[in-house]
């Protein structure tokens, strides 16, 4: 008699918080431990940390035997195919280029996207931790959205690169940008080795195109939010063809992470910048004083 024994993620389950209890815990830890060490000792470990998890990215495909299983189809897996998969290609680029935008793209979507991974994991919860192939794919789960995590953190907290409230206004953008590369990327791909019809390319449903929500909402989420579809800025976010709600490709996040550049935005990154609030206002006030009545 066999007995089949399984073992996965389940939401909200002892194994579903573990990982997220763990990458909490410890980002104290790593802060204390950069600011210590100093700005050298945090860049040499932020090039390490981002260019492992690059190499990652692509040797999963000869390590874990669910991808060896899929090639040459799976491959593309190994590209930009979501949000945290472009994070963790281009991190170590947008890192070294020191150009002040894209390491706030670093610290803003480095954290919501990994925190969105810990929250809401995939993989974990479709495979058997009991397997090797399982288990292989639950650590490189977790491990390879950690770094997404800590890096912009790190980088911010060490004091290698500051924040500014000036900058908010650009990040909505580029997100917009990337996931529009997101989408260009996997209908590449989808010439070269799913061959879906094209009409699946602006599919809701279809979980390789819409991964990142580029079509609009998953139709999953569609009893939980169709409620507000009628709602929203016509043509900019929605259209109707034959009376059935779609959503503008790429376009309709618009709003929405403007929303998020107001709100979220700040609360990120807000204990790094206090401090620079407060001496902006302490100046701003001490120049007025001095400023003589006309």
């Amino acid at each position: 008699m066999h007995l089949a024994i399984g073992l996965s993620v389940e939401q909200f389950g002892v194994l579903y918080w573990i990982p997220i209890g763990l990458l909490l815990l410890l980002t104290p830890f790593l802060i204390i431990l950069c600011r210590k060490k100093g700005e050298v000792f945090t860049h040499r470990f932020l090039i390490v940390m981002f260019s492992a998890n690059f190499l990652l990215h692509f040797l999963k495909q000869v390590i874990i035997p669910s991808y060896i299983e899929k090639w040459p189809g799976g491959l593309v897996s190994s590209t930009a195919e979501n949000f945290c998969a472009f994070m963790v290609l281009f991190s170590p680029l947008f890192y070294l280029s020191k150009n002040k935008f894209l390491r706030d793209y670093l610290f803003y979507m480095g954290a919501i996207s990994a925190l969105a991974a810990y929250l809401m994991p995939t993989s974990p919860t479709t495979v058997d931790l009991l397997t090797p192939s399982g288990f292989l794919e639950v650590t490189r789960y977790y491990l390879c959205h950690a770094p997404i995590f800590y890096g912009g953190i790190l980088m911010v907290a060490s004091g290698i690169h500051k924040l500014s409230y000036k900058r908010y206004a650009a990040i909505p953008f580029m997100i917009l940008i990337v996931l529009g590369l997101v989408w260009s990327n996997n209908a590449l791909w989808n010439f070269a080795f799913h061959n879906f019809e094209w009409s699946e390319l602006l599919a809701r449903d279809n979980p390789f195109m819409n991964s990142s929500y580029p079509n609009g909402p998953g139709v999953n989420l569609d009893a939980t939010l169709g409620g507000i579809y009628p709602y929203l800025i016509p043509f900019l976010q929605t259209y109707k063809v034959d009376g059935v709600i779609h959503f503008t490709p790429i376009i309709w996040t618009l709003p929405l992470l403007i929303v998020i550049s107001i709100v979220v935005f700040p609360i990120l990154c807000l204990p790094f910048t206090l401090k620079d609030m407060k001496e902006n206002i302490a100046r701003r006030k001490k120049k007025k004083q001095e400023t003589p009545e006309a």
